[in-house]
């Protein structure tokens, strides 16, 4: 397993030029050219994942057994030091590897009392409450309403939505006090600073009103945009009507 991490101003940048893309595009690029130094090696090799050839496993999965993090509410993988902002690709290959083992982190911990991005999901398909048993081989966890998210995504600016990751506390952008905030979260076994962290992540950043935040960019003509529009896009440039 291999990731890219996008860049943390990636909600103001979309929809954009690039944004979280951006991660996509390099971690393709990352796998492919770590398959052919495996293949250099004397071990097949393929690459796979989102645009890196074909994903032969669900990457979620390999990312909490990996040890990157541990599935959270938005049913992806959350780091301790990155949240959600991972985009991650494969690489499967017989080369002899020491594996790495999951991880307890306090996130799940986190996430049962946090519930931010459910109330900030524009779609409302993250679901609320503790784990349940899944409905894949007895695990615990969240999943959300895939229909009603994937129907908002290709309905949105940009087809796409990151809201869920943006206001994720594990994702803000680190200073001195997200930094002491996950640092007390990943050692507390009792869950108790959890209430009070979430309590002040509110207070500092107030509630997340995902819905009005996409209203404002379509009403505002994509104020936000952060980077520069390539030159292959300006087809100004090359076609005259």
């Amino acid at each position: 397993m291999i990731s890219q991490t996008h860049l943390w101003e990636m909600a103001d940048a979309q929809p954009s030029f690039g944004g979280s893309f951006d991660a996509y595009g390099q971690i393709g690029v990352t796998a492919a050219r770590l398959t052919a130094f495996i293949k250099a090696l004397g071990y097949p090799a393929r690459e796979g994942g989102p645009f890196v050839g074909h994903a032969e496993f669900l990457l979620t999965p390999l990312c909490v057994s990996s040890g990157w993090g541990e599935l959270g509410r938005t049913s992806t993988c959350i780091a301790p030091d990155v949240g959600g902002a991972l985009r991650p690709a494969m690489i499967v290959t017989n080369l002899p590897m020491i594996p790495d083992r999951p991880i307890n982190a306090g996130i799940a911990r986190f996430c049962e009392t946090c519930g931010i991005c459910a109330d900030a999901c524009p779609s409302g398909s993250i679901e609320r409450g503790g784990q349940r048993e899944m409905s894949t081989r007895g695990y615990q966890g969240w999943t959300i309403n895939m229909a009603t998210c994937h129907n908002f995504v290709r309905s949105s600016p940009g087809n796409y939505c990151i809201t869920c990751v943006h206001v994720c506390p594990f994702t803000q952008k680190s200073n001195w006090l997200h930094t002491m905030a996950r640092d007390v979260v990943t050692r507390d076994p009792t869950n108790l600073s959890s209430h009070a962290l979430v309590w002040m992540d509110r207070a500092f950043y107030g509630t997340h009103d995902g819905p009005a935040m996409y209203e404002s960019i379509l009403q505002g003509g994509f104020p936000t945009i952060k980077n520069e529009k390539p030159w292959w896009l300006d087809t100004g440039s090359a076609f005259h009507v």
